[in-house]
């Protein structure tokens, strides 16, 4: 048999704490995983302990994933704790590197603009399926949507269960609240004789920007997915693209490129002939260009649209320029 003692320390610990854990091997694939989280009000020894059958690798995540929680619910007293204090903590304590951009940016908008303000001054362990139906009651009279509630209830509700395993609530309040009411608006797709007039204006004066538009219109494709396009993605002979990534906002500031949250959002889609000559012709401005300058204009497998790096420069927002998804 195998033993093996070891420390981990995590990104950062909270409020300097470090905690011994072991992880040993009772077996082929199995592992006896155990976390020392100190001693209790009367001075006993505290230690939580897991079974876990996988590999070694995966046996430390979650040994990692065990210390984390252990370390962050230390010197967290329930009965005096804020839930506006323990949502500040669990926005401090998140594993960023886990989670997308946008979730990064959603969670501290949500808890800071909305639920900080509505419900942070509640004791935690009092907060009461009651109080958010108030919350939600209030938003609603200020103006918020269906889509808004959601939203929130949604961040809200992960931090609840946060909560509950650490053990500081006895059940999330939001198990049994009635669904928010929200019917999903049925997008007006535009028919060929409205879109055929501007994309003519935009082929006579515009025939870059002309090349982006008719891959929205015809496509169906989100503008973020358009911008991210690359040729190596594009297969004029076959007629058909590939999605395969999308244009977001990067955490601090900017743009980054990151692959569909989905597996549905990676999608094959078949091209007309009207939108290959299009895309051809474009491909020939942007190779005729290259030639005229004399160097390449962003390396091997260029974007599609060479316009793409000037949406965020003048503060454009992917999720709010062209058509959403």
């Amino acid at each position: 048999m195998v033993i093996r003692i070891a420390r981990f320390r995590l990104g950062r610990d909270v409020e300097g704490l470090s905690m011994r854990s072991s992880m040993r091997r009772r077996g082929r694939g199995v592992w006896e995983l155990t976390v020392d989280v100190g001693r209790d009000a009367e001075g006993k020894r505290v230690r939580q302990f897991r079974t876990v059958r996988g590999t070694k690798a995966e046996a430390e995540r979650v040994l990692n994933e065990m210390l984390r929680v252990a370390e962050f619910s230390q010197g967290l007293t329930s009965s005096r704790m804020l839930l506006g204090e323990f949502m500040e903590r669990w926005l401090e304590g998140r594993m960023y590197p886990r989670l997308r951009s946008q979730t990064c940016v959603l969670y501290p908008r949500e808890v800071r603009l909305r639920l900080g303000p509505e419900l942070g001054n509640s004791p935690l362990h009092r907060l009461a399926t009651q109080d958010v139906s108030e919350m939600e009651y209030r938003l609603s009279r200020r103006g918020a949507g269906a889509s808004v509630l959601q939203t929130c209830r949604r961040v809200l509700s992960i931090v609840l269960n946060h909560a509950l395993k650490l053990g500081l609530i006895g059940r999330n309040p939001l198990v049994g609240l009635d669904a928010v009411g929200y019917r999903r608006k049925q997008p007006m797709m535009p028919d060929v004789e409205s879109v055929s007039g501007p994309l003519a204006h935009l082929r006579e004066n515009e025939p870059e920007f002309h090349a982006l538009c008719h891959v929205l219109a015809y496509t169906g494709m989100r503008m973020s997915e358009v911008l991210a396009l690359r040729w190596g993605n594009v297969i004029l002979d076959g007629a058909f693209l590939q999605v395969l990534r999308s244009l977001g906002r990067a955490r601090g500031g900017g743009a980054e490129v990151t692959p569909p949250k989905s597996r549905a959002g990676r999608r094959r889609i078949e091209l007309d002939a009207d939108t290959v000559e299009v895309l051809r012709a474009h491909r020939e401005r942007q190779l005729d260009r290259r030639e005229r300058a004399g160097r390449v204009l962003a390396g091997p497998g260029f974007g599609v649209h060479q316009r793409c790096g000037l949406v965020y420069v003048h503060g454009g927002d992917p999720q709010k320029t062209g058509t959403s998804g």
